[in-house]
């Protein structure tokens, strides 16, 4: 009669300690389009963890090696300018910054694929580089923008222009195309956004540049002629002459030359 009674007892303790640990271990996950979903019948209430966004590994270091090559072409383009402009060094400090930094990322990505591992770390340093690496362009755009404006030889005046385009056209779009695989969309604005605000050469500032071309000289202008009449100077109105001889006729001044008749 004991055994049974304790062999009662024991089971009232443990069905519900077991259906309590069935009822915590009960949990559902599954990948739905805004995340992963998780239920906790328990709990009665749903929680969503959003999955986070990670890069392919292959398509984004064969960007960054796309925009590698483009600022090695921006270095070989600033070092063939001619050496005496006010901003020749700027550039090719800036530029020799860009080139160095684009091979950095593209040697750890490079590595990252060969290992097959893209830590959290490694994603943090690409996606600081890829700030600073906006903020290079960005600088070295106004930069050379400010040069042509500033004026230059005919062939070192072609160069900016061509490296102008190279940065609007071809670094810029793939920076975006970079940053679409780091984060799931485009960051900044695929162009010098902060131009006017960071820039030296802002919009502001354009119109005391020094003009690419020589100002035509001002043609004199000749001196007012003044028509005066007889009685400007010759009779105060006390009626007393003030020095003047009265004539019949008026009086021209042209400069300082006064012509009486």
């Amino acid at each position: 009669m004991k055994r049974l009674i304790c062999l009662a007892i024991t089971s009232l303790i443990l069905v519900p300690s077991t259906r309590g640990f069935a009822q915590h271990q009960h949990v559902e996950i599954y990948s739905g389009s805004a995340g992963l979903h998780r239920s906790n019948d328990l709990a009665g209430h749903d929680y969503w963890y959003h999955h986070r966004h990670g890069p392919d590994l292959a398509r984004l270091t064969a960007l960054v090696g796309e925009l590698e090559e483009v600022c090695r072409h921006l270095h070989e383009d600033a070092h063939g300018l001619s050496q005496d402009y006010r901003n020749s060094q700027a550039i090719e400090t800036y530029v020799d910054r860009l080139d160095r930094l684009k091979v950095h990322m593209h040697e750890m990505l490079t590595d990252a694929s060969r290992l097959g591992t893209y830590t959290s770390s490694l994603d943090q340093h690409i996606k600081h580089d890829t700030i600073e690496s906006q903020g290079l362009l960005n600088d070295l755009y106004g930069l050379i923008t400010g040069q042509t404006f500033e004026g230059a030889r005919a062939q070192d005046h072609s160069m900016l222009l061509h490296m102008q385009e190279v940065i609007l056209h071809e670094a810029y779009p793939l920076l975006s195309r970079v940053e679409v695989e780091l984060y799931g969309h485009a960051v900044s604005r695929g162009g010098p956004a902060s131009f006017s605000s960071s820039s030296p050469y802002s919009q502001s500032s354009r119109t005391v540049l020094r003009p690419t071309f020589p100002i035509a000289p001002v043609a004199p202008v000749a001196p007012p002629v003044i028509i005066q009449n007889r009685w400007s100077h010759g009779q105060h109105h006390s009626g007393h002459s003030d020095g003047y001889r009265r004539s019949s006729g008026g009086s021209v001044r042209i400069g300082s030359l006064r012509i009486q008749f």
